[in-house]
């Protein structure tokens, strides 16, 4: 009787997983300042840049196997641009179009693994700075709820940009 108990837990775990036809699509909240959960070091902005979406608007599909889903990593782009800006704005930046300083963000992979209670999301972030330093910031997060999970990876690869050295210095007014 417990074998089969377990084999019937066991195959409604198989059914219920695996959703070869079943597609999934995932935009990212928006995320506010104030959820930062990682240090960002304190700095006071320059008085004029631009933050820039670099990632061409175009859906993908990534992951593996049982994992795979929709993404349209452009879409990320925009919530990491949003958040990018609004803490520069909090330390006296203003955001404009027409600013000689550039810091160009492109969200290049996001990946994602439904396990049994909790659900892994990573996220690789390009920064480009106007002065031609170019880093990725990979970050991951684990959660028991896809937008937790996600919303942590995004917040901490941002987290990260701004704990760059060579970001902060390039991002921060003069003394």
């Amino acid at each position: 009787m417990k074998r089969l108990f377990i084999a019937l837990i066991f195959i409604s775990f198989i059914t219920s997983c695996y959703c070869p036809n079943e597609d999934r699509y995932y935009v990212p909240d928006t995320i506010e300042e104030n959820y930062f959960f990682y240090k960002i070091p304190s700095f006071k902005a320059v008085k004029e840049i631009q933050v820039i979406n670099a990632e061409p608007d175009k859906e993908k599909e990534l992951g593996e196997y049982r994992h795979k889903w929709k993404v349209n990593l452009h879409d990320w782009t925009n919530i990491s641009v949003d958040l990018f800006s609004e803490v520069l704005r909090q330390r006296g930046a203003h955001i404009s179009d027409l600013a000689v300083k550039k810091v160009s963000l492109a969200v290049t992979n996001v990946h994602v693994r439904w396990g049994f209670s909790k659900i892994n999301c990573s996220v690789d972030l390009n920064v480009k700075l106007g002065d031609d330093y170019w880093q990725v910031f990979h970050s991951e997060y684990i959660a028991k709820d896809l937008y937790d999970s996600c919303n942590g990876a995004l917040l901490s690869a941002i987290a990260s940009a701004f704990s760059d050295r060579n970001v902060l210095s390039y991002i921060s007014s003069g003394k």
